[in-house]
């Protein structure tokens, strides 16, 4: 299961621990066009096996941090998407090795519609 920490913080805050809400990933977020939040996903590294974050949604343009680097932004359910490219459009690598120095990988959901959703954040192996 998956954990998050939600709120209108800055990544500092978030890193830090400051003023969040520890909680089971309540999924899906709704967002109003414009609005934004933060999350925390806890992700463990896994030593046999390198880990993607895959959001899937829907009007939402995910920014994905993990100790101190944007690992990628992907545009969830965004025509926008087809116009921004490089690397897998759907999904964003987290080193293992990063992982084992911090588990909390921040995301940034923005919504770039009306009513946009983020449905699920989904962990995939290779």
């Amino acid at each position: 299961m998956l954990s998050a920490e939600v709120g209108h913080r800055s990544v500092e805050e978030l890193r830090k621990g400051a003023h969040m809400i520890q909680a089971p990933l309540d999924l899906p977020l709704r967002l109003r066009a414009g609005e934004s939040k933060w999350l925390c996903v806890r992700v463990a590294p896994h030593e046999g096996a390198e880990r993607w974050l895959r959001p899937v949604g829907h009007g939402v343009k995910v920014t994905v941090v993990n100790h101190g680097h944007v690992l990628g932004r992907l545009f969830a359910g965004c025509e926008l998407a087809m116009l921004v490219r490089a690397g897998d459009e759907e999904r964003v690598w987290m080193p293992r090795e990063w992982l084992k120095e911090d588990d909390c990988v921040l995301l940034l959901a923005q919504a770039l519609q009306e009513e946009a959703t983020l449905e699920s954040i989904q962990i995939d192996e290779r």
